[in-house]
């Protein structure tokens, strides 16, 4: 097993080149047609790696869509205006093409955008972040990774990132802003190649990232999606019927006006509703005047549709059992054990072993084999952790059953 502990604080770069440095603006213009794709689709069908990200509208339109999609290689950086370019389904050529690398930082959301907007596949994906972590690294954000890795600093504008990227025409600095997001991925993850290779972990990368191509856009159940709102759960079976219904109507005017939920009332307005039908609107905490002008009259009728609805069926999942004092003892034990190898490893403890799986072995302690078979649990980690988990396993388990 490796067990060569990472310096986190150590440059990546080679001895003497790691400084502070302002990336440049290039001027990268904004592809608007079909052809113009096709165009830099062809420049890059040859490329062993392209940097992609994406800029999306999730703060100002619902539903959210993908506004922009910008990549790098070795021929430069491009800017492609999906509202422009209608048809983006030879885009798929790229992000399927599994000879191609997909270098892209995060890339849970852009993976599943893809298929979401366009469904379109990525394939042989390398994600920043997660080598980021494996490398030792805390403060993954791109721009600090960039800052600590590679002595690049790009522009990170908070209003730039928050903004209506629907909206046209772009200025500069949101092009700008846009192309930084790619400009270095590739150094980027140069760099983190070699550092990974060093510590032997570019294997659980690998691993790591291979799972990115399993990630796919699910619609939320319109029946369930109100439960994901925290706090919900926790609600009566009564309060839940009527949060549901003031959940429906946010969502059917969210949709009507094309602006996001949180834009037509807050979620702790709706949870205090449910939990307190009877309080007059006006004395709602939260609930601006401008939102009663607009939406009190559909709301109020959203709260009265809740209360006079039938209950809704209770959940049949199994609710949640209390550990026994035994197996909170164990479950400590197996923390423990993980938070022991992160340290030795200057990782992040999730990274070490799922908590899901703990928590199933907590409660039985002699199904590590069926455990090990389990899709949460990764190859590498079955193979540098399984046997010292069996061990820590083992003395936790009553004589008789040792």
């Amino acid at each position: 097993m490796w067990d060569v502990m990472m310096n986190t604080h150590q440059t990546f770069g080679p001895p003497g080149t790691h400084h502070l440095m302002t990336s440049p603006s290039p001027h990268v213009p904004l592809i608007a047609t079909s052809r113009e794709l096709e165009d830099v689709l062809s420049s890059l069908a040859a490329a062993k790696a392209v940097a992609i990200d994406t800029e999306a509208n999730g703060l100002h339109g619902y539903p959210d869509k993908i506004c922009l999609v910008q990549l790098a290689g070795s021929s430069g950086v491009y800017l492609i205006d999906p509202i422009a370019v209608k048809d983006m389904t030879p885009l798929g050529r790229l992000l399927s093409d599994p000879s191609i690398e997909k270098v892209i930082h995060a890339a849970d959301n852009d993976v599943r955008w893809f298929h979401r907007d366009w469904g379109l596949l990525t394939r042989n994906v390398y994600d920043t972040t997660v080598a980021a972590r494996f490398a030792g690294l805390t403060h993954v954000g791109l721009g600090s990774l960039l800052e600590e890795v590679l002595g690049v600093s790009i522009e990170k504008s908070a209003s730039i990132q928050k903004s209506d990227w629907a909206r046209r025409p772009l200025n500069k600095q949101a092009l700008d802003y846009a192309a930084g997001d790619v400009q270095h991925l590739l150094a980027l993850r140069d760099a983190f190649d070699r550092q990974l290779t060093t510590l032997g972990r570019s294997a659980w990368v690998a691993e790591e990232c291979l799972r990115l191509e399993d990630l796919r856009y699910a619609k939320p159940d319109p029946n369930t999606a109100y439960l994901a709102v925290r706090g919900a759960t926790r609600l009566s079976l009564r309060e839940q019927t009527v949060f549901k219904s003031l959940y429906d109507f946010r969502e059917a005017a969210a949709v009507r006006i094309h602006r996001p939920p949180f834009f037509i009332v807050s979620n702790e307005v709706l949870l205090f509703l449910a939990a307190n039908p009877t309080t007059p609107l006006e004395e709602v905490p939260g609930l601006q005047r401008e939102t009663l002008l607009r939406y009190g009259k559909p709301l109020g009728q959203a709260l009265r549709d809740g209360l006079n609805a039938p209950l809704l069926e209770k959940d049949p999942a199994p609710r949640y059992q209390p550990y026994t004092t035994r197996q909170l003892e164990t479950l400590a034990a197996l923390r423990k054990w993980r938070s022991e190898h992160a340290t030795r490893l200057s990782l992040d403890p999730f990274l070490i072993w799922p908590t899901i799986s703990l928590e199933r072995l907590t409660r039985e302690p002699l199904a590590l084999d069926r455990e090990l078979a389990s899709n949460e649990v990764r190859q590498w980690q079955r193979q540098e952790f399984g046997a010292s988990l069996r061990t820590v396993l083992s003395s936790l388990l009553p004589a008789s059953n040792a």
